[in-house]
């Protein structure tokens, strides 16, 4: 357990200045890969139903979460036709 203090925070190895270093470099280049996708149109063309067409799958239905939209369960779908109906 002394050697593992030394070694984590004494920096014993001399480590600590390097392992810094990169941790900066990975919070400095860091990206949310969906953020970046959904900002450049040419990515956002791939995020639809269909390839070849601009129309909608109607197999698909959002529900209202926490001031956003999810996909809804199948318990959902079945409850809001049954309501349609």
């Amino acid at each position: 357990m002394d050697y593992l203090k030394e070694v984590v925070i004494e920096d014993s190895l001399g480590i600590g200045s390097e392992l810094e270093a990169q941790m900066a470099l990975i919070v400095d280049t860091f990206q949310c890969e969906w953020k970046t996708a959904i900002e450049n149109p040419e990515s956002r063309k791939f995020f639809k139903s269909f390839v070849n067409s601009d129309g909608l799958d109607e197999n698909v239905v959002f529900v209202q979460e926490r001031d956003q939209i999810r996909p809804a369960s199948e318990y959902e779908k079945n409850k809001l036709i049954a309501t349609v109906a």
